[in-house]
């Protein structure tokens, strides 16, 4: 039996009832699709498919993508864009990511939307503990082939 709690708000909202969360009210919700975006050294990649899913629930939006790109001969570090809100100024989330073949991930790879950006940064882990994160970039993924990146995790706006 699901019971309402005794200090649930609502508000006349026809659209969406707030939800309260102690003193708070929850005013925002939206979920949708977006366009993932790649680019290389700053230059945009031909696209082969592009999808994504986001839930926005307060000031936290859930991601889920995927897009298939050709790199072609473009040189320079690997940026994906097109995020469905911007980040909070003091945003510092950690996606998942995966790739396909073609998508050099040893050591491993991590994805991330820094601070005020609709942008995600894939880096690659250090391979020691003593090293540094290396953003993504041309080395990493084959020239003139098709290859796929997946992320999906959570940011704040």
């Amino acid at each position: 039996m699901v019971t309402q709690p005794s200090n649930l708000k609502t508000t006349s909202n026809p659209v969406f009832a707030g939800i309260g969360l102690g003193d708070e009210i929850l005013t925002t919700y939206d979920e949708g699709s977006w366009t993932p975006t790649a680019t290389v050294g700053g230059s945009a990649v031909t696209m082969s498919s592009q999808v994504g899913f986001f839930t926005r629930i307060g000031n936290v939006v859930h991601i889920r993508g995927s897009l298939a790109f050709n790199r072609l001969a473009v040189t320079g570090d690997i940026v994906f864009g097109g995020l469905p809100v911007a980040s909070s100024s003091n945003n510092y989330t950690v996606l998942a990511f995966s790739g396909s073949t073609g998508i050099d991930q040893e050591p491993a790879i991590s994805a991330s939307v820094g601070a005020s950006t609709t942008n995600i940064v894939a880096e690659r882990l250090p391979s020691t503990t003593s090293g540094s994160l290396i953003a993504m970039n041309d080395t990493m993924v084959a020239a003139s082939t098709l290859v796929t990146a997946r992320f999906t995790g959570t940011y704040f706006v």
